[in-house]
């Protein structure tokens, strides 16, 4: 290695000095990608790092990788791992504001009286968000007992996945029957189905072409039917099965197809993919975005969507593949690269963002389950992220196989667990309330699919509803005419009935030879279920009754 010059050595002994003279607060932290080409003396790292401290000296002949003011990895393993992270306040507050809402529902009976006491149960039953997996077509319909594992966690763990790879170009147009039978076992346990994908992956890779298609790139017009047809059946064919499509796949890194069609192409597969079936969300997907070192990527692909916007291809969902391995990205800055996405102000317009492929490739599994904690809940927290979808979930299915969250055996590994507790207990709803005075049980809960279950007088009234904004429902339960219970005192009698009996007024005569019925002077007071009222003990006969007159209050 050439040794440093007089001029070089001067220029290291000035950085030197404005080094030691530099006041404390002079200093910022600057972080750098290393790519070491030789074995470096340590004169030459030093050389390395200064190089890396603006206005101290250049030169350096180490190439940065990564973009300035890239967050450095935490001892640890990311910054924001720990408990106390100042942003996990926030995101608490954010999933508070974002995710739950008001639900309220007024019992009352067939005159349209208030229940007061009844018990009212929420039963989250599905969520509004996604969070799924990619699934393998064989495992789905496989009879074994070892296949019966996987499917009873794609049954009770997921509802939505990705049908891996049975739907991509080549392998559906070679046997499309595994995928049409996954797609109609999905859909009898009422799954969300992600559809991977329309046109790519691979694009640039010919073997991952039908035979055919790779001899057409000198004919564009004739790739372009080829292309056209292909999305156009497929789209047909599986019409109102599935949820989303993966329209275009990769387009920032397989861009074959575009080099030969134009960039309109792409927007031409949209509203070609929308004419056949309006009611899938279409979804642009790129990786090299949350989980890249720096956001080049992120800007990339916003640029391509406004781009693609503007040629009018009806969309609103980007995809996010969001592979991790050796770099955790810091789940505050998952969030700043989630606002340029989707929209957020200042940056225009918005997009829905759906992250699938989520994985995190380490053998540290405690690392892993806490970036898979902070990362949903980072995800979770974002108000244009409508679903978390995790890569292939089963250990023997994978290239990557400590990516996985199951082992081969179907045991659970810490990042499955931690996924478990939030999608099935800290962010599902399951909770009771009883109707006040006014027959009203009011709680917030997460946006989703409810079972509502009242009971009140004697009887069971179930709701179903979708909650996706605050919402009011009413319960008609049968009306039971309640019964005086009598407790008699030496100076005065306790009168009680039941607390849903409402609208009942106590009344009382002297006699029943003609009844003269009139209410009784005090007003009972509702306690313990129970409506109560004390009277004196009086010297003469009294006849008691319960009488329901007037009208309903309105809610």
């Amino acid at each position: 290695m050439k040794m440093p010059g007089p001029e070089e050595r001067g220029a290291g002994r000035m950085a030197g000095n404005r080094w030691r003279n530099a006041r404390q607060t002079d200093w910022k932290p600057t972080v750098f990608g290393y790519h070491r080409r030789m074995r470096s003396s340590p004169r030459a790292i030093v050389l390395c790092v200064l190089a890396a401290l603006p206005g101290l000296m250049g030169g350096a002949t180490d190439t940065p990788t990564s973009s300035p003011g890239t967050p450095p990895p935490a001892r640890g393993g990311y910054e924001g791992r720990e408990p106390d992270a100042p942003w996990r306040a926030a995101a608490g507050a954010a999933i508070d504001k974002h995710r739950r809402v008001a639900i309220t529902v007024r019992v009352q009976d067939e005159a349209g009286f208030a229940v007061p006491g009844a018990e009212v149960e929420f039963i989250e039953t599905r969520p509004a968000f996604a969070f799924g997996a990619t699934v393998e077509a064989s495992r789905l319909l496989s009879t074994n007992a070892a296949n019966g594992r996987y499917q009873s966690v794609v049954t009770n763990w997921f509802g939505t996945v990705t049908l891996g790879s049975d739907l991509e170009w080549s392998r559906l147009e070679k046997d499309p029957a595994p995928a049409a039978h996954a797609i109609d076992w999905l859909g009898s346990h009422r799954i969300g189905i992600r559809g991977h994908s329309l046109v790519g992956p691979g694009t640039n890779e010919t073997s991952h072409l039908p035979p055919d298609v790779a001899g057409l790139f000198s004919d564009p017009a004739a790739l372009r039917t080829r292309i056209v047809t292909h999305l156009t059946n497929v789209a047909a064919r599986f019409a109102g099965k599935l949820a989303d499509w993966d329209v275009v796949d990769q387009p920032l890194h397989d861009t074959a197809i575009e080099g030969v069609l134009g960039r309109q192409t792409l927007a031409d597969w949209f509203a070609i993919a929308h004419a056949v079936d309006p009611a899938a969300t279409l979804l642009l997907v790129d990786h090299g975005n949350l989980e890249d070192t720096g956001p080049d990527g992120t800007a990339r692909l916003r640029a391509l969507a406004d781009d693609l916007r503007s040629r009018e291809a009806p969309f609103h969902t980007l995809g996010l593949p969001s592979r991790f391995a050796g770099h955790l990205t810091p789940p505050d800055e998952i969030s700043r690269r989630l606002d340029r996405l989707a929209g957020i102000r200042p940056f225009g317009a918005s997009f829905a963002v759906r992250i699938t492929d989520f994985e995190v490739a380490t053998d540290d599994e405690a690392l892993q389950a806490d970036y898979t904690r902070d990362f949903l809940t980072a995800a979770f927290a974002h108000p244009a992220v409508n679903g978390v979808l995790a890569g292939g979930f089963w250990e023997s299915d994978r290239v990557q196989p400590k990516a996985a969250m199951f082992r081969a055996d179907g045991q659970p590994k810490p990042s499955a667990l931690v996924w478990s507790n939030l999608t099935q207990r800290a962010w599902m709803t399951r909770t009771n309330a009883r109707a006040s005075l006014t027959g009203s049980a009011a709680i917030r809960g997460f946006k989703g699919e409810y079972l509502v279950r009242v009971r009140a007088n004697g009887m069971v009234k179930e709701l179903l509803a979708t909650v996706l904004a605050d919402t009011h429902l009413a319960a008609v339960v049968p009306s039971a005419a309640p019964t005086i219970q009598v407790v008699p005192g030496p100076a005065s009698h306790r009168f009680s009935w039941s607390g849903q009996g409402n609208g009942y007024v106590l009344e009382s005569c002297e006699s029943l030879s003609p009844p003269d019925w009139q209410p009784v002077d005090l007003i009972p007071v509702l306690s313990k279920g129970q409506w109560r009222v004390e009277l004196p003990a009086a010297d003469t006969t009294l006849y008691f009754r319960l009488n329901r007159t007037g009208s309903a209050t309105p809610p």
